[in-house]
């Protein structure tokens, strides 16, 4: 999501309430010499620049000119927030020493100066948190973090000189720097995890490739094969690559067509992909059963020159392009043709009914010389592959030149309108 204009104020309003906030702590602190809030002002206007470069990156990244770049330049986001954590750790190690030293005299002043600029710090978290919900910006969402922290510090130090000015006791206050310091720990953490692993390739959300496996099996069914999901994070977005095998009988331009349908579904149940990249890898197919029409139940035996009208049939189980058992059996549907009444309608349908008894039997393949329209057009319906067989080969000869991919598709009848004659 690029800014609009109510972002834009939220993010210019929360930078004014910082500055607001540091300049008020600096100068009061000059006039009581308070080190405890000169340096709360100091820290004030660290925050208030770091705020300032995270809109700067994060107009950057969403504007026309990371656009010419394929993945844009959302990593910068990350980058700042990277930067962010480990400004924050070094303010941890920075406070350790002041932890253990007494804070300087306190006035009502000093404190009521304190308490009253922490309202302003949880404007600013409100403001940071809800503008980097409504761009995605990790770097803007662990600014909002960093604040929260400093909220609960600020607030601890105002307790401690409270204490520290009714009692002079400086154990309380070094207990609430302690409890200060080990936030901006938890701060580190929130800020520079996520954004280590997106600037190291490192997935955010383990299952996402299961979500998106899931919605391509629901829409698209067998139609394509998942191979393999990668993801990858880049500040607010997600970019998606995915593998799939198309089957043989699949032209690219129909799955073009089904491609462009997942990733519309898979953005519409998925928040955050920016863009979707599919590849496809042809079909594989290391078991497959082939049915030839001969004339004789012989493996030596010629292909028949008919389908429908052929005697024997050969059911040849290939796995790993090995030629594993194979059986013969009598046209199924010859003596049922015989005896049908009317003759017409028993020629037109015979090579439709073969088609279906082989597709009931699990046949993937049918190497042959000549079919009809109707029986071609049910074999290609069921995902049976056709293959133009070769003339005066034998049934063993054909399934070898299978094997070596030396055989063609049949794509089309080798008898174009035969039910036309029956019928006009």
């Amino acid at each position: 999501m690029r800014p609009t204009g109510k972002t834009f104020f939220y993010l210019v309003l929360s930078f004014v309430l910082l500055l607001m906030v540091s300049i008020t702590r600096f100068a009061v602190g000059l006039v009581y010499s308070n080190s405890v809030l000169i340096l709360e002002g100091f820290h004030a206007l660290i925050d208030a620049v770091i705020s300032f470069f995270i809109l700067l990156t994060v107009y950057i990244v969403r504007s026309e000119y990371a656009r010419k770049y394929p993945y844009g330049l959302y990593r910068l986001e990350d980058l700042s927030a990277l930067i962010l954590s480990i400004i924050i750790l070094f303010t941890v190690v920075s406070g350790i020493e002041e932890v253990f030293s007494p804070p300087s005299a306190s006035g009502i002043a000093v404190i009521l100066v304190q308490l009253a600029t922490i309202p302003l710090l949880i404007s600013t978290v409100f403001l940071k948190r809800k503008t980097g919900q409504l761009l995605r910006s990790p770097s803007l969402i662990a600014d909002a973090v960093h604040m929260i922290v400093d909220a609960i510090e600020s607030s601890s130090v105002a307790i401690g000189l409270i204490l520290y000015l009714y009692t002079e006791n400086t154990l309380v206050y070094t207990v609430t720097a302690v409890i200060a310091l080990l936030g901006l720990v938890v701060a580190t953490y929130e800020a520079g995890y996520d954004s280590l692993k997106a600037l190291l390739d490192l997935p955010r959300e383990k299952d996402l490739p299961d979500k998106i496996r899931e919605i391509i099996r629901k829409h698209a069914g067998r139609e394509l094969e998942v191979v393999d999901i990668k993801a990858r994070w880049a500040g607010p977005v997600i970019f998606v690559e995915v593998l799939l095998r198309l089957h043989p009988l699949k032209t690219i331009d129909e799955a073009g067509r089904i491609c462009q349908r997942l990733a519309s579904m898979i953005k519409s149940e998925i928040d955050g992909i920016e863009d979707i990249v599919f590849k496809l890898e042809p079909a594989t197919r290391n078991n497959l059963v082939v049915a030839l029409p001969l004339e004789e139940p012989s493996m030596d035996s010629r292909l028949s020159e008919h389908f429908a009208k052929a005697k024997y049939f050969v059911i040849a189980e290939i796995k790993d392009n090995m030629l594993i058992k194979y059986s013969f059996q009598k046209n199924p549907k010859l003596r049922e043709q015989e005896t049908t009444k009317d003759k017409t309608l028993s020629k037109l349908l015979r090579g439709a009914r073969l088609a279906e008894h082989f597709y009931k039997q699990g046949v993937t393949d049918i190497i042959l010389l000549s079919i009809g329209e109707i029986a071609h057009a049910l074999l290609l319906r069921h995902n049976i592959i056709v293959w133009k067989g070769v003339p005066g080969k034998t049934a063993k000869e054909n399934l070898e030149l299978l094997l070596n991919n030396m055989l063609e598709r049949l794509r089309e009848p080798t008898r174009e309108a035969s039910w036309e004659k029956h019928l006009m």
